[in-house]
């Protein structure tokens, strides 16, 4: 009897333990690093970050319902053999280079380079989220300063808060004298303590839009609070910056509608008072702006003769690459046309252009507004004209100056209502559009240009710029 309760006795606890192990052995997660869920992810985003099917996520952590995905879930992601912990994105700033990122994660080049699949440190764009190993899903509180001329790393320490020898541990610094003047440089934040080290002027860049496009006027702001002078070049076009606050300068630069599309070195420059010079370079994307092809257009030769459209273009060229520090205009443009923008274009920005039998090389560089001859036009923003009279191909012709580097144009016109040196004010009518020039019927040709080249009209009569 005794032998039969016993057996009956195991038998029971075998029936109630193996349910619970088998339970327990399905919502046991393989090991492997985890990876915490960001605003904009989904199981394809996520499983193309790391090289990986979304169906390889979705084995893994045996998800049920991948449209169930949300902000701050962990997913554990397979094939990272060495990386353990917490994966999480951070946004790749201007300034930031991969050894700048090692530092402030206190993790290995060679680990970024690996969870990320880069191949070259010019892979590293501005904007773009990297994938970044810690310890716990909190992040690792830091602090950053910049070395100014003469300092030492004793000196930097003191000021950090810190020893050298945290500092040379933290930046993999190889001596003391691996230090460098205008580098900046990551310590473990030292709480009650105030940071006194000084502050990089490339700290804090903002990029607009990213990546850049075809087209598209790049507004790039830096906060100042240095006092520094700033300096760079975009695309092969030299920015120049202006004061657009207390703390705050911004330069805006067009990107040709031509540009190739592809990736491009995009450099600052900041001088600070006391001399240190502050250099950065960071890799940006082009994108296509995918604009149409519109009909071929024919014109009478005079109009697209080598001898009279490269002095012409040249000409507006010039004029419009001045840069007048101060900004005329305040807030959004309004149109320089009567007719909606939205149901009367005749031709848009950008489209691809052919005249006669020649190729399809040449772009359309504004918008051409309907609208019969004698329709007014308007100054769209604040602004001092700069040029009113006749061109070739571009007719009665007006140019406005609107500061920081942002010219208008208006082209065919029948007559013109300003002088170069007036001061126009939004809603000033300028002129009447007219068939003037290389035109093949009457309207009003409207472009804008921001350093030095011509860009998306609609932008400006729809976002405000600093």
């Amino acid at each position: 009897m005794n032998s039969v309760k016993r057996i009956s006795i195991l038998i029971l606890i075998i029936f109630l333990v193996l349910p619970v192990s088998s339970v327990e052995a399905q919502d046991e997660k393989p090991a492997g690093p985890v990876y915490i869920v960001q605003p904009g992810d989904n199981l394809t985003v996520i499983a193309s970050r790391f090289g990986l099917s979304a169906n390889d996520l979705i084995s893994a952590n045996q998800i049920e319902n991948a449209n169930n995905l949300k902000i701050g879930d962990q997913l554990v992601i397979p094939g990272l053999e060495g990386v353990q912990g917490f994966l999480i994105t951070q946004t790749v700033g201007f300034g930031d280079t991969l050894k700048q990122l090692s530092s402030k994660n206190n993790v290995s080049i060679d680990m970024l380079v690996k969870l990320n699949h880069l191949t070259t440190p010019s892979e590293l764009y501005a904007g773009v989220n990297l994938v970044v190993p810690q310890a716990s899903e909190e992040t690792n509180p830091f602090q950053r300063g910049m070395v100014s001329n003469g300092m030492s790393l004793l000196e930097y320490s003191i000021l950090g808060g810190t020893s050298p020898w945290i500092v040379r541990g933290q930046n993999n610094l190889q001596g003391n004298w691996d230090i460098l003047p205008g580098e900046t440089y990551y310590l473990p934040t030292v709480d009650d303590q105030p940071n006194a080290l000084p502050v990089s002027p490339l700290d804090n860049v903002k990029v607009s839009p990213l990546p850049l496009v075809q087209g598209r006027t790049t507004v790039i702001e830096i906060e100042d609070l240095a006092n520094a002078t700033y300096g760079g070049n975009l695309t092969g076009h030299e920015l120049i910056f202006s004061k657009a606050g207390e703390n705050s300068v911004v330069s805006l630069q067009g990107i040709h509608a031509m540009q190739e599309p592809g990736i491009y070195p995009f450099q600052l420059s900041a001088t600070m008072p006391d001399g240190t010079k502050v250099l950065a370079e960071k890799m940006v994307i082009v994108q296509d702006g995918f604009y149409n092809q519109d009909p071929r257009l024919i014109v009478d030769y005079s109009f697209i003769d080598p001898a009279v459209t490269i002095p012409e273009n040249e000409w507006l060229t010039s004029l419009t690459s001045v840069f007048t520090p101060e900004k005329y205009w305040n807030g959004l443009w309004i149109s320089p046309s009567p007719f909606s923008y939205h149901e009367c274009i005749n031709s848009k920005y950008g489209n691809r252009r052919a005249y006669n039998d020649g190729p399809f090389e040449n772009f359309h560089t504004g918008l051409d507004f309907c609208g019969g001859e004698g329709t007014q036009i308007f100054a769209p923003a604040a602004g001092v004209v700069v040029f009113a009279g006749e061109k070739t191909v571009r007719g009665n012709a007006t140019i406005i100056d609107h500061g920081r580097g942002i010219f208008t144009g208006y082209w065919h016109q029948s007559q013109i209502f300003v002088q170069p040196g007036e001061r126009v004010e939004p809603g000033d009518v300028i002129g009447l559009v007219g068939a003037t020039g290389r035109v093949t019927g009457a309207h009003l040709h409207f472009e804008i240009w921001a350093g030095g080249v011509q860009v998306q009209p609609l932008d400006w009569l729809e976002n405000i710029y600093p």
